[in-house]
C-alpha cells in the first residue's frame, strides 16, 4: 500500500489545544492539574501531514505506521469508560484498559514527534520518547477533569520529546524550558522569512514574540548546533572536517604553485649571466640554498669578500636590464 494512502486513511479526530497554551517549562503535576478547565475546551481537529513515499520513512518506520493504523480510535464515550477502569485496574495490578488507552493514542505521538524532526535525533528516536511521555500521561489521567485523554497527554508528550532533545540531541546540554524557547523563536525566523520574503532582523523577532533583544539574540545563537571535527561529512564516508578545513600553519596551495614559478623564472634568468656571477648571487640570495653571507661565498669560490661583491653587483646590473626583468614584474605587483 502507497505510504501516503496508507497515513491518508488515519481517522483524524484527535482534539487538543493550541500549541500557544502550553508552557514547555518543567511543571510539576499538581500545578498542571491545578490549571482551569476552561484551557481545555478550546480543541482543534488535527489532520495529519506525512511526506511522501519518496522523502523516505524506513521500513520499519513504515511497518510500525501501518500496524497502529490498524487500531480504531476511541470514541470519547468509551474513553472514559476504559480511563475509569483503567484506574481501578492499576489498583488491582492490572492494565489491559491501560494499554488499549495507549494503543488508541499512538498514532497522535507520531503528529507530535514529526514537529521537532532535525533536531539531532531520528523520527523512530522522537516516536520511542513521546510514547513514554504518553504512557506517562495516560497513567495520570483523571477523567473527572472534563477535558480528553489526548488534551491532557499532549504535555508529556512533548515535554518528553524536548527532554530527550535536550539530553541527547545536543554536545552542550539546553534546559528544557530554554530549549522549547530556541525552537519558538527558529520557527518565527522562518515564518517571518517567507512572509517578509528575506531574512528578518532581531527587532522583527522580538516584535512578533513580545520577547526582550536579549533573549532572541541568545536563543539565534544558541539555536546553531556545534559540530565534531571528527564526524564524518557524509554518512558511510571517512572523510571528516579536518580533511576540508583550512590550516592556519599549512601555506595555501597557491603559493606553493606561485614559489616554484618565480624560482623557475630567476633560474632562467640566472642561467644568461656568467658562472661565477650566477654562483654568487644564487648562494647569497639561497636560490637552490640556504643564504650565506658574502665572506662564506668567497670562502667556497676561493675568491675574496670584495671580489664576491664585485661579481655580485654586475650580475645584478644585468638582470635589470629591461627585456629580462620583465619576467620577474609580477612577482614584485603580489
Amino acid at each position: 500500500m502507497n505510504m501516503k494512502k496508507q497515513i491518508n486513511e488515519y481517522s483524524s479526530e484527535y482534539e487538543y489545544e493550541s500549541e500557544s497554551e502550553y508552557e514547555y517549562e518543567s511543571e510539576s503535576e499538581s500545578e498542571y492539574e491545578s490549571e482551569s478547565e476552561s484551557e481545555y475546551e478550546s480543541e482543534y481537529e488535527y489532520e495529519y501531514e506525512y511526506e511522501s513515499e519518496s522523502e523516505s520513512e524506513s521500513e520499519s518506520e513504515s511497518k510500525y505506521l501501518e500496524e497502529i493504523g490498524k487500531i480504531p480510535l476511541l470514541s470519547q464515550k468509551k474513553e472514559l469508560e476504559l480511563a475509569k477502569l483503567a484506574r481501578k485496574e492499576l489498583n488491582a495490578g492490572c492494565s489491559t484498559a491501560l494499554e488499549q488507552l495507549i494503543k488508541s493514542n499512538l498514532r497522535f505521538v507520531v503528529s507530535v514527534a514529526k514537529q521537532y524532526q532535525n533536531q539531532g535525533l531520528s523520527l523512530s528516536d522522537l516516536i520511542n520518547e513521546g510514547n513514554l511521555g504518553l504512557i506517562k500521561g495516560i497513567s495520570r489521567f483523571d477523567e473527572k477533569k472534563g477535558f480528553k485523554c489526548i488534551s491532557y497527554c499532549v504535555w508529556w508528550i512533548r515535554q518528553a520529546i524536548l527532554q530527550a532533545i535536550a539530553d541527547q540531541a545536543r554536545c552542550i546540554r539546553c534546559p528544557t524550558n530554554k530549549l522549547a524557547f530556541y525552537n519558538k523563536v527558529v520557527k518565527t525566523y522562518s515564518k517571518l522569512e517567507q512572509k517578509l520574503k528575506m531574512q528578518p532582523t532581531v527587532n522583527d523577532i522580538v516584535v512578533y514574540l513580545n520577547s526582550s533583544e536579549k533573549e532572541v539574540e541568545e536563543a539565534l545563537k544558541n539555536s546553531i548546533q556545534p559540530t565534531s571535527l571528527d564526524a564524518p561529512i557524509l554518512e558511510g564516508e571517512d572523510t571528516n572536517l579536518y580533511d576540508v578545513l583550512k590550516s592556519e600553519t599549512s601555506p595555501e596551495p597557491d603559493f606553493k604553485l606561485e614559489k616554484e614559478s618565480f624560482f623557475k623564472d630567476i633560474k632562467r634568468l640566472l642561467e644568461t649571466l656568467s658562472e661565477k656571477e650566477s654562483q654568487v648571487i644564487s648562494l647569497h640570495y639561497g636560490f637552490g640554498c640556504k643564504p650565506m653571507t658574502l665572506e662564506k661565498v668567497a670562502f667556497l669560490l676561493k675568491l675574496t669578500r670584495e671580489r664576491c661583491r664585485q661579481i655580485e653587483i654586475n650580475g645584478i646590473k644585468r638582470l635589470r636590464i629591461s627585456y629580462r626583468k620583465k619576467l620577474l614584474r609580477p612577482y614584485l605587483c603580489q
